[in-house]
């Protein structure tokens, strides 16, 4: 029988496969002569650029380093300094609740990341938790990390579709691009599907810095259509939103 729960979480409505942007494979560090990995570490990436890590038989923890991720991080100056990454773990991780703060709900976790960093630091950026070997085969059952980053111009984080294990899909967003204001993205779809949209906005409160959970419905009218959303802060002092959709 097909668990259907977990079938929702890799395909689109009309049964589209939401891949990453390549296959995954095994992380440098596991290559390394001294290497602490006891088990298996697995990685990917897809838009934003966001990267995506899949363990499962961990028998310790194991931090998890820039030299991990492909394509390299590349550090640019940003709206918050310095450049900002955040993750979670797929439905381990507190749910993203509209108007929350993204930090203290536990929906992400914040790392920051220095502009001098090399891609070959050994600072951690997460720590990979040991696997469960309670009963037989709970070892298998993978944990899946997703880290984004932040859009260098404005400090918005997409996070796309978090109900799915690849939220930044390629196959779900054609197009992603960080503007001045917000983010423009190209959305493909089929006829009636809902396709729920998650960012981060950074809101301040006197010097303090924090990040608010915004979720979106996009609602695709007509079959197979790429629906482009623009999504864009204001100058307005509370940091409004204006979220515009329109069909291609």
């Amino acid at each position: 029988m097909t668990n259907a729960t977990l079938l929702q979480r890799v395909i689109s409505k009309d049964g589209s496969l939401l891949q990453p942007s390549k296959p995954i494979t095994a992380v440098d560090s596991s290559f390394l002569d001294n290497s602490q990995l006891d088990g298996y570490l697995y990685g990917t990436f897809s838009l934003g650029p966001s990267w995506i890590f899949v363990s499962f038989q961990i028998r310790n923890p194991f931090t998890v380093t820039l030299r991990d991720f492909w394509p390299p991080l590349k550090v640019e100056n940003s709206f918050s300094f310095p450049t900002l990454l955040a993750y979670r773990t797929f439905a381990s991780s507190s749910d993203c609740l509209d108007g929350a703060d993204a930090i203290q709900s536990g929906c992400v976790t914040m790392v920051a990341i220095k502009d001098d960093v090399s891609v070959n630091s050994s600072d951690s950026i997460f720590v990979v938790p040991s696997s469960s070997f309670e009963s037989p085969g709970s070892d298998l059952s993978p944990a899946v990390v997703t880290v984004f980053q932040e859009c260098p111009h404005n400090g918005v984080f997409f996070l796309g579709e978090l109900n799915k294990y690849v939220s930044l899909s390629p196959k779900r967003f054609k197009l992603l691009t960080c503007t001045k204001e917000g983010i423009s993205v190209m959305i493909q779809g089929s006829k009636d599907e809902i396709v729920e949209l998650t960012f981060l906005l950074p809101r301040t409160i006197g010097t303090k810095i924090w990040y608010e959970v915004s979720k979106e419905k996009v609602k695709i009218s007509y079959k197979d259509t790429l629906v482009r959303v623009d999504f864009r802060m204001t100058d307005h002092p509370n940091r409004e939103t204006i979220f515009a959709t329109r069909e291609e």
